[in-house]
């Protein structure tokens, strides 16, 4: 489970099965955590 608590940004998920591991998802970056923000044009 994740979040994005505090306005930070999803760290990355690695699965880890036996002695095999691989990455089930990227880190956030901040564009991305932005990029459903909108400034209002009156600020």
């Amino acid at each position: 489970m994740s979040s994005n608590y505090n306005g930070r940004p999803r760290p990355a998920e690695v699965v880890v099965y036996r002695n095999e591991y691989g990455i089930a998802r990227f880190r956030e970056s901040l564009e991305s955590l932005v990029a459903g923000q909108v400034v209002p044009s009156f600020i």
